[in-house]
């Protein structure tokens, strides 16, 4: 009887909780709502420019591409998860013949077949790479490009086991030559249970991503230091055991700390431009409010071990005196900006955001009286702040005008009122 009395008073309290949380929501309409990852669409007040095609992931898991100037979805491989609008710097990939790493790649103890399976991306391009007897080195190289000095480089590639058991089913990449000591590092996964491995100097930034039907995306970053005849191996399988087999497909070399979308290549490098957005003129002016106001934005930054902030909804002027009002996110700090007339507001309150994870952040201003919240946790204010004196007169999403400052991240929804929200409210818009 007792228990009959207590299970409602629990479900009374959770329903207390609940309609708390709702009274606390932002009772104020926002005037900007861009909802990336329900819409998968761009707002028509948005322009956006990216000056090559791009690829990126459907719903489906697979790899598609997306054409010049149009912009890219994401979505989860593994999941399906929509991630909202893709924005990435401009990348290069280094290696040539990058989906079916064929001639002039070097495989000497490797028997090599074209369009043995699907790939990644739905069409039969995978080739296949089985090991032709015990003890023999089985590696597989591209042709090595010219690297700068003391560069972070990123080298990642789309692999399926076929057979193998142990240590025979592991793959691994590898650098040498980049460190002065030692002078080589690789990392590995064994695909039959799926178990990291690491050799020489471990690489601080390495990992993989598990995608449809099997299919693995591994990556390692190494840095060149004071050489540039720094080499990349990918090794099959051991040299002592079994044989196996495995498909391999699209390899990529990049300078950076952390992998971008693949970009195929076949007898030349190719750059993938930069995804560019923004509103201007009227575009902006019917819903910006210079004097107070509050933006949110929730997003996945990808950026791992940068030094460099990622900018994801800045409020700025073309004036080169530099005027704006921001958010920016990076794995060192959360950081909200407003910089213009007599003391700026920076506000750094939060530990690193881990990247790939998602973020809500909003930051709120009005004349001495800014405040910046993540995830519904504590509030972080400052009570000193002069307002910009120059005209705000667009929205960069997903980079600084100014600064650049533009990373690889998937923006899942940017919303803007036109008031300074109340503390309170920031922790419910922001709460998880």
């Amino acid at each position: 009887m007792n228990l009959l009395k207590w299970l409602p008073l629990q479900l009374l309290h959770g329903q207390n909780k609940t309609m708390t949380i709702k009274a606390l929501y932002p009772t104020t309409r926002p005037t900007l709502d861009l909802n990336f990852a329900a819409t998968k669409r761009l707002d028509p007040r948005i322009t956006y420019s990216r000056a090559s095609t791009g690829t990126f992931v459907g719903s489906n898991g697979l790899i598609q591409t997306a054409a010049s100037g149009a912009a890219r979805f994401d979505h989860n491989p593994a999941t399906g998860e929509s991630l909202g609008l893709l924005v990435e710097e401009a990348r290069t990939n280094l290696l040539t013949y990058s989906s079916t790493l064929s001639s002039p790649w070097y495989f000497p103890y490797l028997t090599r077949v074209a369009n043995a399976g699907v790939a990644p991306d739905g069409t039969s391009t995978a080739s296949s790479f089985a090991t032709t007897a015990v003890g023999g080195y089985n590696l597989l190289q591209p042709v090595a490009p010219t690297l700068l000095t003391s560069t972070n480089y990123c080298f990642s590639l789309y692999v399926k086991l076929l057979s193998g058991t142990g240590t025979a089913s592991s793959i691994s990449i590898g650098s040498n030559s980049h460190l002065v000591t030692p002078n080589y590092a690789s990392y590995g996964l064994r695909l039959d249970n799926v178990t990291e491995t690491t050799t020489g100097a471990v690489p601080s930034i390495k990992g993989y991503t598990a995608l449809p039907n099997g299919w693995f995306r591994i990556y390692m970053v190494f840095n060149t230091a004071a050489q540039t005849n720094a080499g990349i191996t990918i090794y099959v399988g051991d040299t002592t055991t079994n044989v196996a087999s495995f498909l391999i497909w699209g390899a990529q070399l990049e300078a950076g700390s952390f992998p971008t979308s693949y970009i195929p290549t076949v007898a030349s490098t190719v750059t993938r431009a930069a995804d560019v957005a923004s509103m201007t003129g009227t575009n902006f002016s019917s819903w910006y409010n210079q004097s107070e106001g509050t933006l949110f934005a929730a997003q996945r930054s990808d950026t791992i071990q940068d030094a460099y902030e990622t900018s994801t909804f800045v409020l700025c002027s073309s004036n080169p005196n530099a005027h704006f009002i921001g958010m920016d996110v990076t794995n060192d700090y959360n950081r909200t900006d407003v910089y213009g007339n007599g003391p700026t507001a920076s506000i750094e309150p939060y530990a690193p955001v881990t990247p790939g994870t998602l973020s809500k952040n909003a930051f709120a201003y009005q004349l001495n009286n800014a405040a910046a919240v993540r995830n519904g946790g504590t509030v972080f204010t400052d009570t000193s702040v002069g307002l910009p004196i120059v005209e705000i007169d667009r929205a960069t999403i997903g980079h600084n005008l100014i600064y650049g400052n533009q990373k690889r991240q998937h923006l899942s929804r940017l919303t803007y009122y036109p008031v300074r929200l109340p503390d309170a409210q920031l922790q419910a818009l922001t709460a998880t």
